[in-house]
């Protein structure tokens, strides 16, 4: 696993341990430095692509790292309006005295599929197919909710950590 947030890295690791797997090793690091080229049979990025400021640079230096034959999957959100599992919490940071939130970058930046069609088309990848589908999130009440976005979305972890007592108990 290969990451560029420490935060991350270590949800993974708690994640493997408790899952008692043993096969993987960790590593901080963009995952295109000092990685030898046609290195990889498969590379996976599950809803971080849309985080790189340079895209192109990046799908460019995936296809580098994959074997002739090689392949290349990756997750991405939806417009924000189809992921309240995230744009709800930022809506809400807003309403607690937090920044107003970005709702086309981040998280949501890769939305339109066929402009990340083309993208890697660009970027060289010869066959690309695209996949719609609905991941769906159930949390047994409000609180444990709470819990999952406190704990995994590092922006609202930030935020949280600027708001005063007050402000973070009416976001709560």
């Amino acid at each position: 696993g290969i990451d560029i947030s420490p935060a991350m890295l270590d949800l993974a690791r708690k994640r493997a341990e408790r899952e008692r797997i043993t096969n993987v090793y960790f590593y901080l690091s963009d995952g295109l430095s000092n990685v030898p080229a046609g290195s990889y049979d498969a590379v996976v990025s599950r809803w971080g692509m849309m985080f790189f400021p340079d895209l192109d640079l990046v799908l460019r230096g995936v296809l580098a790292l994959l074997r002739p034959g090689g392949s290349f999957t990756t997750a991405t959100w939806g417009e924000a309006q189809e992921v309240p599992l995230i744009s709800l919490p930022l809506m809400l940071m807003a309403a607690a005295g937090g920044p107003a939130p970005d709702l086309t970058g981040g998280p949501f930046a890769l939305h339109d599929a066929g402009d990340l069609a083309r993208r890697l088309h660009a970027a060289g990848f010869p066959d690309v197919s695209i996949e719609t589908f609905e991941v769906v999130y159930t949390f047994a009440s409000a609180g444990e909710y709470f819990a999952h976005v406190s704990d995994r979305s590092p922006t609202v972890s930030a935020l949280l950590q600027r708001l005063d007592d007050d402000a973070r108990a009416a976001y709560r």
